[in-house]
């Protein structure tokens, strides 16, 4: 959680990446749409969560996958062997995840 507030806001030294509030906004209106289909077809609650929840999980992986700007700084693509902001390790990819709790 740390690294992605870190990636997501930036730090003195490193640029912000909003991988996070970019997929919001880009996709916010599409999960309110699959969630108010889901529910239209007669999908339970928890049903209809867990299928807003796994699109919103696809959706962040993929911006962390094809994020690009601004581009990591000369000394990190040597350091890393590449240009892929977000990506180096997989980890933060990795662990997107979500869950549905009925309490």
């Amino acid at each position: 959680a740390s690294v992605a507030f870190w990636n997501e806001y930036g730090t003195k030294i490193i640029p912000p990446r909003p991988f996070f509030r970019d997929t919001i906004k880009e996709q916010k209106s599409n999960w309110a749409k699959l969630a108010k289909d889901a529910i239209g077809m007669g999908y339970s609650v928890d049903h209809t969560l867990g299928l807003v929840g796994a699109q919103m999980q696809t959706d962040i992986q993929y911006t962390i996958m094809t994020f690009t700007t601004p581009p990591n700084a000369p000394y990190t693509v040597m350091k890393k062997g590449t240009q892929s902001p977000l990506r180096h390790t997989l980890l933060m990819h990795d662990s997107i995840k979500f869950e549905v709790i009925n309490e």
